[in-house]
């Protein structure tokens, strides 16, 4: 419950500050747009794909062995995919910032690996390890460009 009020009181509070925002002078930078597309997409991948895989175990999947668990996939698919269509239109530093969120929700998804190997035989580094890796790499060069872009 409070997490629901203080969301609703920060999109009250910045709805507020852009009243008196000239939108006729926003920008759209292309590289930091294109940036954070490449990223959502690896995404994609990241969140979708197995972080680990073994002969014995039956990782959740968005695509294919949906379970509860695989609802915190989407979730985390959903928050980097609106911090990559956000970032472009924000202020650079804003911008910057969540796309550096976006990088860090990556990192989590990255160190899955590390953190579980030891509960399978043999596993091994799945393709969403990978993903997650370039796509944390692209929303760093992302929130650098957007950083870069306002001098």
């Amino acid at each position: 419950m409070l997490a629901c009020a203080t969301a609703v009181t920060a999109a009250v509070a910045g709805g507020a500050e852009r009243d008196d925002v000239d939108l006729t002078e926003r920008r759209y930078p292309l590289p930091v747009a294109a940036a954070a597309a490449v990223g959502a997409l690896l995404a994609v991948g990241a969140w979708g794909l197995p972080v680990l895989t073994a002969p014995d175990l039956v990782a959740p999947g968005v695509w294919s062995g949906f379970r509860f668990a695989s609802w915190g996939l989407l979730l985390g698919l959903g928050a980097v995919v609106a911090a990559a269509a956000l970032a472009p239109a924000s202020r650079p530093e804003r911008g910057a910032a969540l796309l550096l969120g976006a990088a860090a929700l990556l990192g989590v998804r990255a160190l899955e690996y590390p953190l579980t190997a030891a509960r399978a035989a043999e596993g091994a580094p799945g393709q969403g390890l990978w993903l997650a890796l370039a796509a944390l790499a692209a929303f760093v060069v992302a929130a650098a460009t957007a950083v870069s872009a306002r001098r």
